[in-house]
């Protein structure tokens, strides 16, 4: 009767035979999913508000919101794909998984925004998504 072999065994919380770069990739999942979603819903709340603060010119204001875009959903490519490629470690297609959903949060976020008093649902904004997932993808595979 030994108490050491695991000392979290109690709670259940590893298995014994893990090794510690193994605990630390559960680590590593773990975080990257939580990331993904505060993130998801980071983008949830900005879609959700009638108006966002900008510059004042509408030129300077275009490029900001348009920049905006591109690095929200740069962003969350990454975090997809890390998120993917540390679960899936093996996985082959996790960049073409992530930018799939992408892609498909993109969309439901431009509809969620069709609801909303005062903005307006643009399948520009969508493409502007998909320039900032391209980026992070290019940027991921060291490419650029």
């Amino acid at each position: 009767m030994t108490i050491f072999p695991n000392v979290l065994a109690s709670k259940k919380l590893y298995n014994i035979a893990m090794v510690p770069s193994q605990i630390q990739t559960q680590h590593l999942k773990v975080f990257y999913w939580i990331a993904l979603f505060v993130w998801a819903s980071f983008i949830f709340t900005l879609s959700h508000q009638s108006t966002l603060p900008g510059p004042a010119e509408p030129t300077f204001d275009f490029i900001f919101k348009k920049l905006a875009h591109i690095t929200v959903y740069a962003i969350f490519y990454w975090l997809t794909l890390s998120a993917l490629t540390t679960t899936y470690p093996k996985a082959t297609k996790n960049w073409f998984v992530a930018f799939v959903i992408t892609l498909l949060y993109a969309i439901s976020d431009e509809y969620h925004q069709s609801f909303i008093i005062g903005r307006t649902a643009a399948l520009r904004d969508i493409g502007f998504d998909l320039i900032g997932a391209t980026i992070a993808f290019l940027r991921w595979h060291r490419y650029i």
